[in-house]
Formats: structure tokens, C-alpha cells, sequence
């Protein structure tokens, strides 16, 4: 539902979107190494509202996601710039090889191995490592051999988390991101949960659908629909009023301070310091 109406003093009211009125939830996806968008299929019917991927062809990144990323996926949506209402890591890493010598060590030598099985034979290695993930769905050839070892790189790096909140869940049984090295990478994290389930390998986003969106909206709930981080979300009319109005004020405006009241989030205040 979209309107546009001029009253008398021929002012344009701005546009009410459909997003404002209907509170659309959407979420942004990104599979783990040597996966595709496939892994979602199970996932994807049970998710209440639009579905888009990391990868997909001009994303809108003006809009606000909630983020669900698989392994590595986690790391790229961690990394990508969007803006995140809440993220959700399954089985997800910001240092795949772990913080002590000793995981780092093990870890690291993992990573090379798996990187000589790809130079050999990569759909042979693939099909391999996925079939340890406990995922058996064929293998894309057509993977980019120069994407996989750019993530290879990756693991051996660790990053920063980009202080959204988030919702790790891992599996008691995962043998490529275990429990201690998610507790390694997020145990001292005040704005992460973390869940443990007993799970099925390294793919619970495709062998475990049902309780995976289970636990996504118990945890979207109690954030709470207004809190700061998606507050922006919600708030889509008071943004393009805002917008106007900043608009209709001059540059270069000669004031030392000014004060913004009912300012939200502040998604109005960079605007008018630009103004000065």
C-alpha cells in the first residue's frame, strides 16, 4: 500500500511503505564453505518473511536483516557492512582456528590438508567434507576454486564481532566448529547466546530446520520488537519524514549546535551536521 497526496500548502507528503505498515521481517542468508544456497531449502518455507542471500545480485543494503549465517557464512555477514537487526550463527566462527597454541596449531594443519584435497580433486574433496558435515546432496561443480581457497585464508585469520546481537547454536557432535571452539570465540561476548544441541554433524540448518527457526524466533522475541538495533526497521515512516525535512534545510547553515528532539536512533543527526 503506497500513497502520495499535496495538501494545500504543496507539500509532498513522503510515500508510507509497505514495510511500515506490515512489519516485514527479512532475512539475509549465507551458507558455509563448499555449500550453495541449497543448504537453505529446508530452512527457507519456514521462515516468516522475505528471504534474500549474501550473495545475491543487487541486494538492497539500505534495508535492515536479520542475518542467519552457516559456518563461514556467519563470518561474511559478520564482515559485510548490512545492517543487522540480530544475527543468528550456526555453527558459526570469528576465528576458525581458536585463540591457545594448541587448537591453533591442530586447526591450522586441518585447514592445509583441506586445502591440497581441493588442488587435487575438488568435487572429490567437496563431496567429502560435506558428507562429513552430514549433508549427502551432490556437489556444485561450478564452485569457484579461487572462492574456496579465499575462505581457506580466512580461517587462518580471526575477526572481529561486529557487536549486533546474536545467537550462536551449535552442535554437541560437530567436529569441524565444536562447542569448545565456539565457546572460544564467543564465550566472553555479553551481547551473545549461545545454544547447544546434540544436533546431526556440521549441518543443522538443513537436518534440523524445524528446531533451528524454533530457536531463532524465541530469540527474536525476547529481543523485543523495539529495541535500538530494530527500532530503525519498524520506524520507516519517521525516517522519510525526517529525511524531508532535512532536506528542506539549507547548507551551510550558520549555528554552532543545534539539538535534535525525538531524534529515534539518531538516523536523522549525521544529516544535520552535515548542514553546518
Amino acid at each position: 500500500m503506497t500513497f502520495s497526496a499535496t495538501g494545500d500548502t504543496g507539500y509532498n507528503r513522503p510515500e508510507i511503505s509497505q514495510d511500515a505498515v506490515l512489519f516485514v521481517k527479512r532475512y539475509l542468508l549465507a551458507h558455509g564453505f563448499g555449500f550453495t544456497d541449497d543448504y537453505w531449502k529446508n530452512l527457507v518455507p519456514l521462515l516468516d518473511g522475505e528471504v534474500h542471500f549474501l550473495d545475491d545480485a543487487g541486494l538492497d543494503v539500505s534495508k535492515t536483516y536479520i542475518g542467519i549465517g552457516h559456518s563461514i557464512g556467519f563470518l561474511h555477514l559478520n564482515n559485510s557492512g548490512v545492517r543487522f537487526e540480530a544475527l543468528v550463527a550456526l555453527q558459526g566462527f570469528l576465528n576458525f582456528c581458536g585463540s591457545t597454541e594448541r587448537m591453533r596449531k591442530v586447526r591450522e594443519a586441518g585447514v592445509e590438508k583441506v586445502r591440497a584435497e581441493l588442488l587435487k580433486d575438488k568435487v572429490a574433496s567437496l563431496t567429502r567434507f560435506r558428507s562429513a558435515c552430514g549433508y549427502h546432496e551432490p556437489v556444485d561443480a561450478n564452485i569457484p576454486m579461487q572462492h574456496l581457497l579465499a575462505e581457506l585464508d580466512m580461517m587462518k585469520k580471526a575477526y572481529t564481532h561486529c557487536g549486533v546481537r546474536t545467537l550462536v547454536i551449535g552442535g554437541k557432535d560437530d567436529a569441524i566448529v565444536p562447542m569448545s571452539l565456539i565457546r572460544d570465540n564467543f564465550g566472553n561476548l555479553l551481547n551473545v547466546s549461545i545454544i547447544q544441541t546434540d544436533g546431526v554433524g556440521h549441518s543443522l540448518g538443513y537436518n534440523m530446520a524445524t528446531f533451528v527457526t524454533g530457536k531463532i524466533s524465541e530469540f527474536l522475541q525476547v529481543q523485543g520488537k523495539f529495541s535500538a538495533c530494530s527500532y530503525d526497521r519498524y520506524a520507516d515512516v519517521q525516517q522519510r519524514c525526517a529525511e524531508k525535512l532535512v532536506d528542506l534545510l539549507p547548507h551551510n547553515l550558520d549555528v554552532y549546535s543545534f539539538i535534535d528532539i525525538g531524534a529515534g536512533t539518531g538516523f536523522a543527526t549525521s544529516r544535520l551536521v552535515k548542514c553546518r
